[in-house]
């Protein structure tokens, strides 16, 4: 039930950021704070400065969007019309907000938890001897015995735990919506909201969520800013910034891609509806021409009326919202998705200005 449970997190969070500080706390037992020479001490190694803080608050915003989606699935009863069709499509359990196939589950966990170690030992290994790789010592090198098993807790627990987990979550969320909207979409189940206060047809908490993951992919950056200043413009580096700007988007898009579609479908449902209703007055009103003005004039008014309200029906309908968020939900994700690029652009003027003069 990994939607349903609770989780503690101003706990998780605090928890997070005092791991934050063990690396600090096991290069200061190792005196490495600051090294000589060439080599990197922990408070001169700006990207590992970067993910201390990164880390927890991705988290936070993760957990935010995980949070407001298990909103919207205590919700769904009252935008969807079950009919008994949805019931008998899924099974409860899928309904309450997890996918119960356990296969499936457990691949998709075990790869990203397998994903992530592989780095962690990686990470571990390449700290055995860094020198001919990096060129110079760092502070949680095996020399430096405390840093090196500092670190590797640290990233044992982000990238072997916690990261993992969040991909996870995401990846079944986003199944989740895909099955339960195309089910949705296909039997005509969707009961939008005109009126919704969310400005989103009733459905404003998966634009929320999606907001929230887009957050969290945004602090990522922090670290790419750590490492242009550390490292300059590299190959590794610029490949690594397209595919954060490419996760802006994903993590945004992707999940809420099902539940437009079956908005989409909905609105041209009812509008073809309203449009059949419309002809079926017109015919109705040629139908008294035909006959004569006596026979047209006798409830030419009641007609009219019938018209006049399709009419304005049709037109409401028009607004209907395609998309399951609001106006403001989506300026917040035009701002955070082109911040990267205003940032780099101020970056690359200052530079160029400096060379100039």
């Amino acid at each position: 039930m990994i939607f349903q449970e609770k989780l503690p997190e101003g706990r998780i969070i605090s928890f997070t950021f005092l791991l934050s500080a063990l690396p600090y706390l096991c290069a200061w037992i190792d005196n490495s704070l600051f090294l000589e020479g060439d080599s990197v001490g922990i408070l001169e190694h700006y990207s590992n400065i970067a993910n201390t803080i990164i880390f927890p608050l991705t988290l936070h915003f993760f957990l935010r969007g995980f949070h407001l989606f298990k909103i919207f699935v205590n919700s769904l009863d009252s935008i969807i019309d079950r009919k008994d069709v949805l019931g008998k499509t899924v099974s409860p359990d899928y309904l309450k907000g997890y996918n119960p196939n356990k296969k499936f589950r457990f691949s998709i966990g075990i790869s990203f938890t397998a994903l992530g170690l592989c780095c962690v030992v990686i990470n571990a290994i390449n700290r055995i001897n860094p020198i001919p790789i990096y060129g110079h010592d760092v502070y949680d090198s095996i020399q430096h015995a405390w840093g090196y098993c500092g670190q590797l807790v640290f990233f044992i627990f982000w990238w072997g735990i916690v990261f993992p987990y969040i991909f996870y979550r995401l990846v079944i969320i986003i199944a989740w919506l895909r099955h339960v909207f195309k089910v949705v979409e296909k039997n005509d189940m969707l009961n939008l909201q005109p009126l919704h206060p969310d400005g989103a047809g009733g459905m404003g908490n998966l634009g929320k969520m999606s907001l929230r993951f887009n957050g969290g992919v945004l602090f990522t950056f922090l670290n790419s800013f750590a490492l242009y200043h550390t490292h300059g413009v590299t190959m590794p580096f610029a490949g690594g910034v397209f595919i954060q700007i490419m996760a802006l988007y994903v993590v945004f898009f992707l999940p809420l891609s099902q539940p437009h579609k079956a908005m989409l479908t909905k609105k041209i449902n009812l509008m073809e509806h309203l449009s059949l209703m419309q002809k079926s007055i017109n015919d109705v009103l040629i139908d008294k021409l035909a006959g004569g003005f006596d026979s047209f004039s006798k409830d030419i008014d009641e007609i009219i009326e019938q018209k006049d309200n399709v009419l304005k029906i049709y037109n409401e309908t028009k607004q209907l919202p395609t998309w399951p968020f609001n106006t403001s939900t989506i300026s917040k994700f035009g701002i955070s998705a082109n911040l990267p690029v205003l940032v780099a652009i101020i970056e690359i003027t200052r530079t160029a200005m400096d060379n100039f003069y």
